[in-house]
């Protein structure tokens, strides 16, 4: 922003700032009051839409009820008519019809629910033509006759004769002892509802619309949304004037697609909804009129405090203008100029400034007039003296200056050149002395070089030793660890060997016991099978027992005749159960001694392995011990060369050594003859530059003695 500042002159600056001063706060206030106006007019269209709707209710609600009354009343009058029929009806249906335009039709019904005489408005409309109809199936009919009250149908009804949609109400009929008789049924058309609606006016685009509780539309500007029977429920509008008595819409859209706002209200007699719309882009229009007019007002405003602001820059920015001029004069080199001290107070006060400082400025310009020119004879003075010492003279002098700084420099340079006459002889003797030792230096350095150079040449020779040696101890220690690794690998199968001889008597002594073991079982089984014989024999004698047992019961059965015949045989299957007892005995016992001799041939043969396996573990343990001396002496002589090896790589370890050492010192010999060279080439440039200062330090002393 100072950037774009600076491009423009005080007086542009000044007036684009009142003028902003004008213009920001007029824009601000001009779109808080759109936003405040905006908000009012469209909250005092809402309340008035409100109003609107609250008004044709209650014009909607007092003429639905006083028809409701006064056919209440027309039903109380009926009790004078003692037996009510078409003829005696009808004129008094006409007469109080005529006196109530609002009601289309007039009908008097039956308790039966037929109808008994009939008037209408509307002469399309033949009154005659209803008598006889049926309307017995009327909600609204049953209704005034079963409550005894006066009713409305709170939905539109279809005429069964006219086919229009009408608003019924009935009142029953009562007889002279107040028994009901029948009822007075008034039709509305929605017509009349519209009639009433259209009364109201708001704005150009301002409509009214009625819908029942049910959300179907019967009244409205719009005959199709009547006539269709809409149904308002599937709209937006619906949702917000559904669940409350009455209210405001902020804004909607109908069914043209048109943005709208809406007051409502209810008519409590039959639930109606009573809405009243007017179109936003209507409202808008009126919103840009108070736009327009509170715009000119703040133009008019802007322009008012651009003038005044026009005014007063005028007075602050020509005083300032002047002292710019002024200012610039002066650093032009014009210090007679003085500018006005006219204006406001900041401003006098820096164009006093600015005349001071002028004032000031031309007495220090006087002054430095006068200290120039002292300054140019001594500078012409110390050029003179400077000229001479350059020349050789150093017995050049400056004399005295009245001003304190120069005379302190023209003493100083007096002093230097005494001191430079001084440094003078001290080098001649310095320099003359410096070229003997240079002389020296030379002579010495180029003995050391030749020495040096021997040198280099015997750590050549020294180096190329050490490599043949290097190269044999990496040949040896090559060996060696072959050496080694064959003894590691001799000492690890002999490790081998003796774990496989371990593993062997370990095999031989699990065998060892496990033929202990079936010996052990085999025994044992033998026992068994001889306590089996036993039992077998135990068996075999109570076969005998039972045999000899069922032939004396077959002699007690043959004894005992007939009625022995079952005994007998009973006694003759025992004798056969104990033959085959004898037989099984005897097979047992076969079996049983077979056994008890195969026992004893394993037994023996068990014996047997184990005296084998006992003689295979001896040889198996001897094997081993001899395994394990021989893995010891392998074990020996893989440590041998394990220490040779070590031994070797020490060695190769130190030839290395002796190797780097060698190459660092033919290095270093390298080195201190390079090094020697240059000390030989530096002593012989220090002896030249010796005698150039030497022949320069003559020349400036002949010069010296000739001033």
């Amino acid at each position: 922003m100072m950037l774009a500042i600076s491009n423009f002159s005080l007086r542009r600056v000044a007036l684009a700032g009142s003028l902003a001063c004008a213009v920001i706060p007029a824009a601000i206030l001009g779109i808080g009051s759109a936003f405040a106006i905006r908000t009012a007019t469209i909250a005092e269209e809402i309340r008035r839409a409100e109003t609107q709707s609250t008004l044709v209710a209650q014009i909607l609600e007092k003429t639905l009820q006083a028809e409701m009354t006064s056919i209440a009343d027309l039903g109380n009058m009926l009790r004078a008519v003692a037996a009510p029929s078409t003829e005696n009806v009808t004129p008094l249906l006409r007469l109080f019809n005529r006196q109530h335009a609002n009601l289309d039709q007039l009908l008097f019904v039956g308790a039966n629910g037929l109808v008994m005489a009939a008037d209408a408005q509307d002469q399309a409309d033949k009154g005659a033509s209803l008598v006889g109809v049926n309307v017995a199936d009327r909600d609204y009919l049953r209704d005034a006759m079963r409550r005894s009250e006066t009713v409305i149908s709170r939905n539109p009804i279809i005429g069964r004769v006219s086919g229009r949609q009408l608003i019924a109400m009935a009142a029953p009929a009562f007889s002279a002892d107040g028994a009901i008789v029948g009822a007075v049924v008034g039709t509305l058309s929605i017509d009349n509802i519209k009639d009433i609606i259209s009364l109201s006016s708001y704005g150009k685009s301002g409509q009214v619309g009625v819908a029942t509780e049910r959300g179907t539309v019967i009244a409205h500007r719009n005959k199709d949304l009547v006539d269709q029977r809409f149904d308002l429920t599937k709209y937006e509008l619906w949702r917000d004037i559904a669940g409350n008595a009455s209210g405001g819409v902020e804004k909607y859209t109908d069914e043209t697609g048109r943005a709208r706002i809406a007051g409502y209200s209810t008519i409590p007699l039959v639930g109606w909804k009573v809405w009243t719309s007017r179109a936003l882009d209507e409202i808008d229009q009126n919103i840009y009129a108070n736009y327009a007019g509170d715009a000119a007002l703040s133009a008019f405003a802007v322009l008012i405090v651009a003038l005044i602001g026009a005014y007063y820059t005028h007075k602050v920015v020509l005083p300032v203008e002047t002292l710019r001029e002024t200012a610039a004069k002066i650093a032009q080199g014009d210090l007679a100029q003085r500018s006005s001290t006219l204006g406001p107070r900041e401003i006098v006060e820096l164009a006093k400034s600015v005349n001071s400082m002028a004032d000031a400025m031309h007495k220090r310009i006087e002054i430095e007039k006068k200290e120039r020119q002292l300054l140019e004879t001594a500078i012409g003075e110390f050029a003179t003296l400077a000229t001479r010492v350059a020349d050789g003279d150093l017995q050049a002098k400056v004399a005295e200056n009245p001003d304190p700084a120069l005379n302190r420099l023209g003493l100083s340079l007096n002093r230097m050149t005494e001191s430079l006459s001084a440094l003078v002889s001290d080098t001649q003797d310095a320099v003359s002395r410096l070229a003997s030792a240079a002389s020296e230096i030379v002579a010495a350095t180029r003995q050391q070089v030749s020495a040096t150079s021997e040198e280099a040449a015997a750590v050549r020779q020294t180096v190329a030793t050490v490599a043949e040696v290097r190269q044999a101890a990496e040949m040896a220690a090559r060996k060696t660890r072959h050496v080694a690794d064959l003894a590691q690998k001799t000492a690890a199968t002999a490790e081998d060997g003796r774990k496989s001889a371990d593993d062997s008597i370990r095999g031989s002594d699990e065998a060892r016991r496990r033929m202990e073991e079936l010996a052990e079982r085999i025994l044992a089984f033998s026992e068994q099978a001889e306590a089996i014989a036993e039992i077998n024999a135990a068996v075999g004698e109570l076969a005998e027992q039972s045999n000899l047992l069922a032939v004396n019961a077959g002699i007690e059965a043959a004894k005992a005749g007939d009625a022995g015949k079952g005994f007998a045989v009973v006694a003759s299957e025992i004798k056969a159960l104990a033959d085959r007892s004898k037989e099984a005995t005897g097979q047992v016992r076969r079996i049983v001694i077979d056994i008890q001799k195969s026992a004893q041939s394993t037994v023996i043969a068990a014996e047997q392995g184990v005296k084998a396996a006992t003689s295979g573990s001896a040889v198996a343990e001897r094997s081993g011990q001899a395994i394990a001396s021989l893995t010891g002496s392998v074990l020996e002589a893989s440590q041998a060369a394990q220490q040779i090896m070590a031994t070797a790589q020490q060695q190769e370890a130190g030839m290395d050594q002796i190797a780097l050492a060698m190459k660092n010192i033919e290095q270093s010999s390298a080195q201190t003859v390079a090094a020697l060279q240059q000390v030989e080439r530096a002593a012989s440039d220090l002896n030249a530059l010796a005698g150039h200062l030497t022949r320069s330090v003559a020349k400036l002393a002949a010069e010296n003695a000739k001033s």
